[in-house]
């Protein structure tokens, strides 16, 4: 049964039930981040968007440190 968007909304903070991430096989495993990836790519829109509306600059150092720990985790899978 594929994951609706509120229950992909719970991957990216751990919010789900065990009974749906308990799995027999590795293979059955989904992959969670890219579950997850459309959520993270809005609440960093978002959270630009929201840093432009407010006239605050925009933090370069941020934004390098989210991309860089996106492919951290992706490279350590």
């Amino acid at each position: 049964m594929e994951p609706n968007l509120v229950e992909k909304l719970g991957f990216l903070f751990y919010a789900v039930s065990p009974n749906r991430t308990t799995f027999e096989k590795v293979e059955d495993v989904p992959n969670y981040i890219v579950e997850v990836m459309p959520w993270v790519s809005f609440f960093t829109l978002a959270e630009k968007l929201l840093m432009i509306k407010q006239n605050k600059p925009l933090r370069i150092n941020d934004m390098f440190g989210s991309a860089t720990q996106g492919v951290v985790t992706e490279i350590s899978r």
